[in-house]
């Protein structure tokens, strides 16, 4: 469970990739005020769980999975400067209910399984184990799992400056962050790309090394390449990766930082 929880806390930061364009210095429309963006992991776990349980021999149908798992980005921009904050909070509580909701029960069944295989009453190993019943057993073995992953784990927040530009006749106003992402202003909200030629350059990629090639070619954030790493050592494809791209959106429409 943990190595699949640090294969998906890779993929919660993400948004770091946007569009590479320079606009002419006109009006600067006032973008400051708070934005929020919420990007869904589900899809990429619903892959990761697939994959790495039927390694194990555990057959699980994850379209039947309830419930989504996200992490909240929180954007400030205050007269030139930006506050962004990545919120571990909000996904690790919403990974909690996702995993408690779906995969308790999963767990539940191998282990009586593997009980009965093995020779054992249900009762004759709850009182082994300490526990009166095999759902409290299976709910504190997940949640202590969890809880080692996440007491490492704090809310990261990156400072700096950013600068407002404008195109032709303030038609397309955009937000260049001093790590050089830049955020789009669009109908009261901030939209971020990922800049064509990488758009293209993932499409057309192979398989996960040529991935890395595009990623290092646009000079994408590093923690990218450390999501293909995790992808293929729990055998997540290439076609996986990024499927959850397009699912999320990332590849056409952009993440959206909703004004506050």
């Amino acid at each position: 469970m943990k190595k699949i929880v640090s294969v998906l806390l890779a993929t919660a930061i993400m948004t770091a990739f946007a569009a590479s364009s320079t606009g002419c210095m006109l009006s600067k429309p006032d973008v400051d005020g708070e934005y929020v963006a919420e990007l869904d992991l589900t899809p990429i776990m619903k892959s990761a769980f697939e994959t790495s349980l039927g390694d194990q021999g555990i057959d699980i149908d994850v379209d039947d999975f309830k419930g989504e798992v996200t992490v909240l980005y929180e954007l400030v921009l205050d007269d030139g400067e930006y506050t962004l904050t990545i919120d571990y909070d909000s996904y690790v509580d919403s990974y909690t209910d996702y995993v408690m909701d779906n995969l308790v029960p999963v767990l539940k069944e191998e282990i009586l399984d593997q009980i009965e295989m093995y020779g054992y009453t249900e009762d004759e190993f709850l009182s082994e184990m300490g526990y009166s019943s095999m759902d409290e057993y299976c709910e504190e073995s997940v949640l202590a799992s969890i809880d080692t992953f996440a007491e490492d784990l704090e809310n990261e927040t990156v400072e700096g400056d950013y600068r407002v530009t404008a195109g032709f006749g303030a038609a397309k106003t955009s937000v260049k962050l001093d790590n050089d992402t830049i955020l789009y202003f669009e109908n009261g909200n901030l939209v971020g790309y990922i800049d064509e030629d990488l758009v293209d350059d993932i499409r057309d990629a192979e398989d996960l090394d040529d991935l890395k090639d595009a990623f290092e070619d646009a000079d994408a954030d590093s923690s990218l390449i450390d999501v293909l790493d995790m992808c293929d050592s729990y055998g997540i494809s290439a076609e996986d990766f990024v499927d959850w791209l397009d699912d999320c959106g990332l590849l056409d429409d952009g993440l959206v930082y909703e004004a506050q």
